[in-house]
C-alpha cells in the first residue's frame, strides 16, 4: 500500500534495502538461493534478482529462513487468525525487511509482491514496509503452519503467511481507511518497481491530485489490485480484469457501485468483502477512475 514514508527501523529509505550499498545491488547471503526446488515449502523469489534473469526464479528452503534473524510477536487483530477463531497467537518468522537484506537485489527494487495460491498477490512498496515492517511467518505457536492447521482443526494457511507485530492505520482516502496486507498461502515473493505495477494502473489522462480519478485510482492500487489485474499488474483471483471491471463502471454504474459495496446482493457466490463503510464519495471515486479506461 501507498503511505507517506516513515523512520526506518531496518532498511528501506526510498528502497528495500539501505542506499548505503553498491548502487547496482547489494550485498547478500547467496547462499540462501537454490537453482531449483528442494521442498514444496521452498519459498520461490524472482524479479531483480542480481545476477539472475528477471524470468527466472530462485528458492529459499524452510530451514535457511529459520537460519536469519527472527522476530517473535503476540498477534491478536490479523483478521486471518480471527475467522479461524484463535484470535490470539504467537507468531515468529523474519521481517521482509530483512530478508530483502540478505537477498542481492537491485537497489531500486521497491516493491515486494507477496504470491499467492489462489492468485491473490498482495503488494508491499517500500513506504509500507518501513511503516508496518510486515513479518513473514514461519511458526504459529512455535509450529510450522501446516502442523498448527492439524493441531486446531483449521485450514493450512501456508506455506507461508504474512502479518505484522502491531498494525496501525496511517492514512485515508475518503472513506477508505488503510488496511493491513495480510496474506495467506503465500509461496512466492517478488522483487520489483513501483513504477512497474503502478504506472501501468494510472488513470489516462491528467488529473488534479484531488480529483475523483485520482482519488479513486489511490484506493484501487491499495485494494483492487490485489484480486484484478491490467495486464501483468495485479493478481488474478477474480478472474476479472481491469477491462471487466471498466465495462462495468460504464454499461451500469448503480450496479458496479453496489457491487464493491455489497458483492453478494449482486452475486450470491461472490468471495469479495463488502465494504458497507465506503460512502457516496468513495464509490463515485471509484467508479469514475475505472470509467477512465474505457476502450483501453
Amino acid at each position: 500500500m501507498i503511505i507517506g514514508l516513515a523512520a526506518m527501523c531496518t532498511v528501506l529509505c526510498c528502497a528495500l534495502v539501505p542506499a548505503a550499498h553498491s548502487a547496482q545491488v547489494v550485498a547478500a547471503d547467496s547462499g540462501l538461493l537454490h537453482l531449483s526446488r528442494q521442498s514444496v515449502t521452498d519459498l520461490e523469489v524472482s524479479g531483480l534478482l542480481a545476477g539472475v534473469p528477471q524470468a527466472s526464479h530462485r528458492f529459499i528452503t524452510y530451514q535457511a529462513l529459520l537460519s536469519l534473524p527472527q522476530v517473535s510477536a503476540t498477534v491478536i487483530s490479523d483478521e486471518n487468525f480471527t475467522e479461524m477463531k484463535t484470535p490470539r497467537v504467537e507468531i515468529s518468522g523474519v521481517y521482509l525487511s530483512e530478508l530483502a537484506r540478505r537477498i542481492r537485489i537491485a537497489s531500486d527494487s521497491d516493491l515486494i509482491n507477496a504470491l499467492c495460491v489462489d492468485r491473490y498477490r498482495a503488494p508491499y512498496p517500500a513506504s509500507y514496509i518501513a511503516a508496518h515492517q510486515p513479518i513473514l511467518v514461519l511458526k504459529i505457536n512455535g509450529q510450522t503452519a501446516s502442523e498448527w492447521a492439524r493441531k486446531t482443526g483449521n485450514q493450512d494457511p501456508g506455506p507461508y503467511l504474512i502479518t505484522h507485530a502491531n498494525f496501525a492505520p496511517s492514512f485515508h482516502t475518503l472513506s477508505y481507511q488503510e488496511r493491513p496486507q495480510v496474506p495467506t498461502e503465500v509461496v512466492g515473493l517478488e522483487f520489483t518497481r513501483q513504477k512497474n505495477v503502478f504506472d501501468t494502473i494510472s488513470p489516462p489522462g491528467k488529473f488534479a491530485a484531488d480529483s475523483p480519478e485520482m482519488l479513486g485510482y489511490r484506493i484501487a492500487r491499495e485494494d483492487c489490485l490485489r484480486c484484478h489485474n491490467r495486464g501483468l499488474a495485479g493478481g488474478t483471483k477474480a478472474n476479472r480484469s481491469w477491462a471487466v471491471l471498466s465495462k462495468r463502471a460504464i454499461d451500469d454504474p448503480v450496479l458496479f457501485a453496489r457491487s464493491i459495496q455489497d458483492p453478494r446482493s449482486v452475486d450470491r457466490k461472490a468471495t469479495m468483502p463488502a465494504n458497507p463503510h465506503y460512502d457516496a464519495a468513495t464509490l463515485a471515486a471509484l467508479t469514475t477512475y475505472f470509467r477512465t479506461f474505457s476502450g483501453k
